[in-house]
């Protein structure tokens, strides 16, 4: 069924509101799957809002959905947009992949103590332990409240 002009114009001003919110430092599959969740939930909540349909907003995934999956809802909202080249995701040698800035290199332990919580993408944080050296050194990109410290011992 083709969406009414108005329903064409919330749709279009929350795709530009969701390509906002994305990190610029991120790398690409990130900035995919950071798009395509504010996408969904500001598209949801600007026709809730404004066009007063009564559903409720989908709940918030617990992670970003997959490249291959925030490509395709690209192109089901520009149809024809063509993909940049978007290199394959592979884990770096310790099994793990480190979002942004990796700050020195990178500890043999991190691997084995990210896979004990199912952690298999983080932030390096190293940068901010000379002015708190409690910090966590790594912290999972899909959940904020999993961090990663040295192992004691």
């Amino acid at each position: 069924m083709p969406m009414s002009k108005d329903e064409s114009i919330v749709t279009q001003v929350a795709a530009k509101i969701a390509a906002d919110l994305v990190n610029p430092a991120a790398d690409i599959n990130t900035k995919l799957g950071e798009w395509a969740i504010g996408f969904s939930t500001v598209k949801d909540t600007m026709l809730t809002e404004i066009m007063g349909e009564t559903s409720t907003p989908a709940p918030q995934p617990a992670a970003a959905p997959a490249p291959q999956e925030a490509l395709a809802t690209v192109q089901e909202i520009f149809p024809s947009a063509v993909p940049a080249h978007i290199p394959d995701i592979t884990p770096n040698q310790m099994g793990i992949r480190i979002a942004g800035k990796v700050h020195g290199e990178v500890p043999s332990w991190l691997a084995s103590e990210a896979a004990k919580k199912g952690i298999t993408s983080v932030w390096d944080e190293r940068d901010k332990l000379a002015t708190n050296p409690k910090r966590p050194w790594f912290r999972s990109c899909d959940n904020k409240d999993l961090c990663l410290w040295p192992p004691r011992g």
